[in-house]
């Protein structure tokens, strides 16, 4: 099911984390993550515009499907509705997206300073 998660414009924190699993229900396991690269993509829901492309560490020990992304300064600087997925790629150039149905969302949302 897909996630949403609430942002103020202009943090940096709480560092964006998900389990990458594979599955549902009973069947549902985390994806082994060694030896593969992960990146965070995330796009204005409104406008079709990529607003973080980027690299994202995969935490100890992969296996257990742990992810992270650090903010960068301008990341959440636009208020806005967010769709945010996570591309995996393994050897062989082979490419996996999670999740892989609909996308889980980051609102941001005005300071309020």
């Amino acid at each position: 099911m897909p996630a949403t998660t609430n942002y103020k414009k202009g943090d940096q924190l709480p560092e964006y984390t998900a389990q990458l699993i594979q599955g549902q229900g009973l069947d549902a396991e985390p994806i082994n993550l060694t030896g593969t690269t992960v990146k965070l993509h995330m796009t204005n829901r409104s406008t079709g515009a990529v607003k973080v492309n980027s690299d994202a560490t995969i935490d100890a020990p992969a296996t257990d499907g742990k992810v992270r992304y650090v903010w960068g300064a301008t990341d959440l600087d636009t208020p806005g509705n967010y769709d945010v997925e996570w591309e995996i790629t393994f050897s062989g150039d082979r490419k996996m997206t999670v999740p892989s149905k609909d996308f889980d969302m980051i609102v941001v949302r005005e300071d309020g300073d």
